[in-house]
């Protein structure tokens, strides 16, 4: 399969709230405000309080769900069709899928390894349902699988299931897991955090991204080490983070870009158990963090946003300052090899690769600080 870079998908950052939701509602039209966002791959996307969907970037395979396909970026928002009643959002590599208020699942975009979850594998420029989801609370994209979180606390998954070399275009129900709170599908694993608050990874392990000790591949679920507090999840290309209770943030996996946050001697190291990022957070106190595709970043209780890691623009580091001209944050996402982040006054702000448009500022300039999208009202 091809290992492309993924977000994503952060629990509390890449995904609206339940009470994020209550905030927005009443303000539709063309007065409504976005509530969330999501980085994908090359595209990025945000909900709005009236439940609908815009999204920018790439549309090599109809991943912005307007009804068409296109070879040129397309570098300011434009909307979702068909989508009036999104409650949460999640953008993978090169497809988005949203949770409905009715608790059913719509995907778009790219769908060789079945992603979408309609029982095809042709790519799709318009939403369609995902076969079987009527009880989701939670939905991540990954790379060429996603997930839904069900109300009874089960998973179920479809596309491509990493560390077996099958794939489903339908969901299937991920055995073992009765008692999950979150999830999130990356690149090449995926991961839960249970009610116990320890965490579950499953997949391709040769980076240890399973965070258990080691780099073996693994189809069904293994606890990750050490972790006994966390209350979300968030998973990269092929590593993983998980905030805890405490405020502070554990990551395991690839780590050579410095996407772990913790520098080994004079370089990065993969780590096949949780480490802990050297950030200020442990003084100021995180309170979101989202895995990218080779960097992570993470929201300060400030409102301030810190990364680490490499989103090849100029902007590798390890844990430490925060990002410029970011200081009311209320939201993040990292996507492949960009970020962004939702603002206190509804305005979302993006930066890194831009090839694609992903940054919606109506160009294909890569930014090492952060721009306005355009066209979200």
């Amino acid at each position: 399969m091809r290992h492309r870079v993924f977000p994503f998908r952060l629990v509390a950052a890449a995904v609206l709230t339940a009470a994020a939701a209550t905030l927005g509602l009443g303000c539709g039209g063309a007065h409504s405000h976005v509530v969330a966002i999501s980085a994908g791959y090359d595209h990025s996307c945000a909900l709005f309080a009236d439940h609908s969907v815009r999204c920018w970037g790439s549309d090599a395979y109809g991943q912005l769900g307007n009804g068409k396909t296109s070879s040129s970026p397309v570098t300011t928002a434009v909307s979702v069709r068909g989508v009036k009643d999104a409650a949460k959002l999640s953008a993978g590599d090169g497809y988005s899928c949203a949770l409905l208020s009715n608790h059913k699942v719509e995907c778009w975009g790219r769908n060789g390894d079945g992603q979408l979850g309609n029982g095809a594998t042709t790519n799709s420029s318009t939403p369609v349902p995902v076969s079987g989801i009527t009880s989701a609370v939670q939905v991540s994209a990954g790379d060429g699988h996603s997930c839904a979180l069900l109300s009874n606390h089960s998973v179920k998954c479809w596309g491509s299931f990493e560390g077996t070399r099958k794939r489903s275009p339908i969901p299937v129900q991920m055995q073992g897991i009765t008692n999950a709170t979150a999830i999130a599908a990356g690149g090449s694993n995926t991961c839960a955090v249970l009610s116990s608050r320890r965490v579950l990874c499953w997949g391709w392990g040769t980076s240890g991204q399973l965070g258990n000790g080691t780099t073996t591949n693994s189809s069904t679920p293994v606890p990750v080490s050490g972790i006994s507090s966390a209350t979300a999840i968030s998973s990269g290309f092929a590593h993983s983070c998980a905030f805890l209770s405490d405020h502070a943030i554990r990551c395991w996996g690839a780590g050579q870009d410095g996407e772990l946050g913790n520098e080994v001697g004079n370089g990065y190291g993969n780590g096949a158990k949780p480490v802990p990022t050297a950030g200020s957070g442990p003084a100021v106190g995180y309170t979101q963090v989202s895995a990218g595709g080779f960097h992570t970043c993470a929201l300060l209780s400030d409102l301030r946003v810190e990364c680490w890691g490499n989103t090849f623009t100029g902007m590798d580091q390890s844990a430490g300052p925060g990002v410029g001209g970011i200081t009311s944050a209320t939201a993040i996402s990292s996507g492949g090899m960009h970020t962004c982040a939702l603002l206190y006054d509804h305005q979302v702000k993006c930066w890194g690769a831009n090839q694609d448009g992903q940054l919606g500022d109506g160009t294909t300039t890569n930014r090492g600080k952060p721009v306005l999208v355009a066209g979200l009202g």
